[in-house]
């Protein structure tokens, strides 16, 4: 049975990286750990990257995910325990990074999810640069190389309306639950706070 909210806490801790991040990738990275635990116990683990590099000025916050390009490294997770992910595929355990992606409009992916955003996780052994993936194909290609499915370790990402101060757990759809956050965007100089959500919890239409 799906578990309640309740049953999910999410705060921000010290906790340090793991040693499997490279030295390239640990100094792009803010020094806040958000830690999903389940029953008091950490299941995911996230450190973003500070500030988050942008294409462009975000027209309004749920179009913030827009502003970012293509295997764009978002920051580094880590699985404690492994669970299935938005395709209901296998989300292994271990470390890995986040690079953002969008659903291609190649008309495959119909229905796959409410929003065409996600991050692919690629082991953090496997991407110790900020360029060691360019384009969609190569991130999705050595993420699926990963992973018994025919697809790439995805998390999905939902946009949100507004910043928020503290990372929390909300239901953003029936049967769905995902972490609210605000990274640190910046282009050039300029910064812009980039309201998203991390779907941990519920599954798309196969």
């Amino acid at each position: 049975l799906p578990l309640a909210a309740a049953d999910f806490s999410v705060k921000l801790t010290a906790t340090p990286l793991p040693t499997d991040v490279s030295a390239d990738v640990k100094k792009t990275l803010g020094k806040d750990c958000i830690t999903l635990t389940i029953g008091g116990k950490p299941w995911l683990e996230f450190w973003l990257r500070a500030p988050l590099p942008l294409k462009a000025k975000p027209s309004k916050p749920e179009k913030a995910l827009d502003a970012l390009a293509t295997a764009t490294l978002m920051g580094v997770v880590r699985v404690h325990k492994s669970g299935r992910d938005y395709r209901d595929d296998d989300l292994y355990k271990g470390v890995f990074t986040m690079r953002y992606g969008k659903i291609p409009g190649d008309g495959n992916h119909l229905g796959a999810s409410d929003y065409p955003y996600f991050a692919v996780l690629i082991p953090a052994k496997k991407d110790p640069k900020l360029d060691t993936y360019k384009t969609f194909k190569t991130m999705t290609k050595a993420s699926l190389k990963e992973t018994a499915a025919e697809h790439p370790m995805i998390l999905s990402l939902r946009p949100a309306k507004k910043t928020t101060a503290k990372p929390a757990i909300i239901e953003p759809a029936p049967e769905h639950k995902s972490i609210l956050l605000t990274a640190a965007g910046a282009l050039k100089d300029v910064k812009s706070p980039i309201p998203f959500q991390i779907v941990f919890e519920g599954i798309g239409e196969q």
